[in-house]
């Protein structure tokens, strides 16, 4: 079984729902710095998926098998 790249899915996401890196950034508060981070991550806490899943309005698995 092959891991899943959680920054793909965020990627695939951000497209998908035509998210830019700036509007996740206001909406998590961070610096767009932080977005491009988790974009280039591979793995991450269960806790802060289930969280992207639902700011994408999807389920932890919907999101995840867009890293497939």
């Amino acid at each position: 079984m092959s891991k899943t790249n959680v920054g793909k899915c965020i990627r695939m996401a951000q497209e998908k729902r035509d998210v830019t890196t700036m509007k996740m950034a206001e909406d998590f508060n961070v610096h767009r710095q932080q977005v491009q981070r988790w974009r280039s991550s591979e793995d991450m806490r269960i806790s802060r998926i289930e969280r992207f899943a639902e700011y994408f309005g999807m389920t932890r698995d919907e999101f995840l098998k867009l890293g497939d």
